[in-house]
């Protein structure tokens, strides 16, 4: 029986992998878990997993109050308690649900102490590629994605894996799927935070509108599984039915196409990528007529990833700061959803990518002062 810890169980992510918990009791059992403001729902996880050793939290007033009422558990709040239970909670597999750069850090140290990772948190690659590349180098660890693009990925890729000509990422075109410049100027939060097919957090919500996500899922392709990005397309469904599609040199096609779910993709990652019998991918000649090309010349978001992957370094960490920076003043309603996109360009203007190998506290530090940056120039102090 597997041993999970899981961070982030009060986010979408993390209440499916509950869901998945609750269905395989058999197969895991949970040991610790996080959650941030939302404390509450610490009752009702300790009342069903009895296993549950470790919890963190982020108000200290809550913390206290599980502290004196479980005197059992081991209790960890403020800025170091989600470092504490990484490190002492006592676990086979973490489910990485964070959210931006505080995902990162949790990652590491589970590289550092031999434990498996199921990801959902692509920000951990999408600013420390470097940093994990050679922190996995020297571990046991293994990254098995919770991404449902890359998760239909892996399973096409069991299949057969010679001779590939060329792997599709695809994109269910969000809530603006073909809209003008024009009408996004005047695009409200709900809009935005109005995903057709999956429900997800604010922040991940606004990143898939404006397919900034699928940079950085060409990011972690590349990380997962070697591909330049040059093998790497991205096609609109917009019924969101299949989640990965591989092009072969004698021109047939392997695909994944199921429900959009993040149920599977999660299971999927805590069985180390052991599928279900009903569980197959298929063979094809041609691809689905309804399936489209995303064109980089129409969407040049996608070249924040080729930045990235080409130029390495802090570019990841300063292009992730000053998106996330911006996205949370523009659902707060400071800025307009078109200022965005200007505002990572500015950062990568600002910013020096001038540390080839960064460590830790690189990325800390620069993650901070993009940050800062950004919302020096939302309130109109900057240049």
């Amino acid at each position: 029986m597997k041993k999970v810890l899981l961070l982030g169980a009060s986010g979408s992510i993390g209440k499916e992998t509950i869901s998945v918990l609750l269905d395989s009791k058999d197969d895991f059992t949970l040991t610790g878990v996080s959650v941030g403001t939302h404390s509450e729902l610490l009752e009702s996880l300790i009342k069903e997993f009895p296993t549950i050793r470790y919890i963190y939290c982020i108000e200290e007033d809550a913390a206290s109050s599980y502290k004196e009422k479980y005197p059992y558990l081991h209790v960890y709040s403020g800025e170091t308690g989600l470092d504490k239970i990484c490190s002492r909670c006592d676990y086979d597999i973490m489910v990485n649900a964070l959210s931006d750069f505080v995902g990162l850090k949790p990652t590491l140290n589970a590289i550092y102490l031999d434990k498996d990772i199921a990801l959902a948190n692509k920000e951990s690659i999408v600013i420390g590629y470097s940093l994990l590349k050679e922190s996995l180098k020297i571990s046991k660890s293994k990254i098995y994605t919770i991404d449902s693009e890359h998760s239909g990925l892996v399973r096409c890729l069991k299949d057969e894996s010679d001779n590939i000509n060329q792997v599709y990422l695809t994109c269910s075109g969000g809530p603006f799927y073909q809209y003008t410049y024009q009408q996004l100027q005047d695009v409200t939060v709900g809009e935005a935070l109005n995903h057709p097919t999956i429900k997800m957090g604010p922040l991940i919500s606004v990143e898939s509108a404006l397919y900034l996500n699928k940079a950085y899922e060409v990011v972690e392709a590349n990380f997962l599984f070697g591909f330049d990005y040059r093998k790497i397309d991205i096609l609109f469904d917009t019924k969101a039915e299949y989640h990965a599609v591989v092009s072969y040199n004698d021109g047939h096609y392997r695909t994944y196409k199921k429900a959009p779910s993040m149920y599977d993709p999660i299971k999927f990652a805590l069985n180390h990528y052991q599928p279900d019998d009903n569980d197959e991918t298929l063979y094809i000649d041609t691809l689905d007529e309804r399936l489209a090309f995303m064109d980089i010349k129409d969407y040049p978001v996608l070249e924040y990833a080729i930045m990235i992957l080409d130029e390495g370094g802090l570019m990841g960490d300063i292009i992730n700061a000053a998106a996330s920076e911006s996205i949370h003043a523009f659902i707060e309603g400071k800025i307009k959803y078109t200022d965005i996109i200007p505002l990572i360009d500015k950062a990568i203007d600002n910013f020096p990518n001038n540390i080839e190998n960064p460590i830790y506290e690189d990325l800390k530090r620069i993650d901070t002062e993009v940050r800062v940056f950004i919302d020096t120039l939302i309130k109109g102090e900057g240049n």
